[in-house]
């Protein structure tokens, strides 16, 4: 069951008020025609109108209400029962709980976006060690050995950046006006630094 006061970002005992306020807010946000018709942000548009068609009617919200408390006391007793049958388990948790920590992998590796994001600082970096460093030092200093293997690096990076931004652009949909935009800006210095703030957002609302 989706949480729809989640969706809306509003609290349980919300005003009809706020409820109109945020939905007003999120569907300008999300709405497909302001975002090159994505379809992450058509499902999350869906959900939005779902979300406010329910809790802003007073009977559905109601029912709304009533079934999700339901599921949350089946889940809460399902935990108890569980905790119950390996005792273990608690004292485990409270002894070690840097255990959670340490078990967690590097979440900007988790998803094709984050490797992407990783990429595009990188691409970034080998365009200031290009322009700032190699450059100088060839026309300056009259030693071009540096050029070449930072050259070769930036190629890498870059090719890998727009590599894995058609891996994102197939998993995540992406149209091809976006795919193209991100190639734009790859191609210049430093524009994988600017394109980064719409991949981090993007990545913030697939969580």
């Amino acid at each position: 069951m989706k949480d729809y006061y989640y969706i809306l970002g509003i609290k349980k005992n919300a005003t009809n008020e706020e409820i109109r306020k945020a939905y007003r807010k999120l569907s300008l946000k999300f709405h497909p025609d302001k975002n090159e018709g994505d379809k992450f942000f058509e499902e999350r548009f869906k959900d939005i109108n779902e979300a406010y068609e329910t809790l802003i009617d007073n009977e559905k919200k109601n029912a709304y209400d009533y079934l999700s408390s339901q599921k949350n006391e089946k889940a809460n007793k399902a935990t108890k029962e569980s905790s119950s049958s390996n005792p273990n388990t608690e004292t485990k948790q409270k002894n070690y709980p840097e255990a959670k920590k340490h078990s967690e992998p590097n979440k900007l590796f988790d998803t094709t976006i984050g490797k992407l994001r990783v990429i595009g600082f990188g691409e970034a970096i080998s365009w200031l060690l290009l322009l700032g460093f190699a450059m100088p030092l060839k026309y300056i200093w009259h030693e071009p050995i540096y050029v070449k293997y930072v050259g070769w690096l930036h190629g890498v990076l870059f090719l890998s950046y727009i590599l894995f931004a058609l891996l994102v652009m197939l998993k995540n949909k992406w149209t091809l006006l976006k795919f193209f935009t991100a190639f734009v800006y790859a191609l210049l210095p430093f524009g994988t630094i600017f394109f980064d703030s719409r991949l981090k957002q993007e990545e913030q609302n697939t969580k």
